[in-house]
């Protein structure tokens, strides 16, 4: 059973995701996505607690996505 914890996954591999989604499911609830800008806007809406992107935005650096 998922915690109240909740993880934003951001890969364009939909396996990575998929692996990534069951490995991390059974202590949290998890949302995917696979483009950056999609999860800057989905992380503003949902405020996750823990959010790994594999994948860059293309219209922002790391650095402006962290202070974003």
């Amino acid at each position: 059973m998922p915690g109240n914890i909740k993880v934003l996954l951001v890969d364009d591999n939909p396996m990575v995701l998929e692996m990534l989604r069951q490995a991390l499911a059974q202590f949290s609830s998890v949302s995917t996505l696979t483009d950056g800008a999609d999860a800057m806007l989905r992380a503003i809406d949902d405020k996750p607690d823990l959010i790994i992107s594999i994948t860059p935005c293309r219209r922002s650096t790391a650095s402006n996505s962290c202070r974003s």
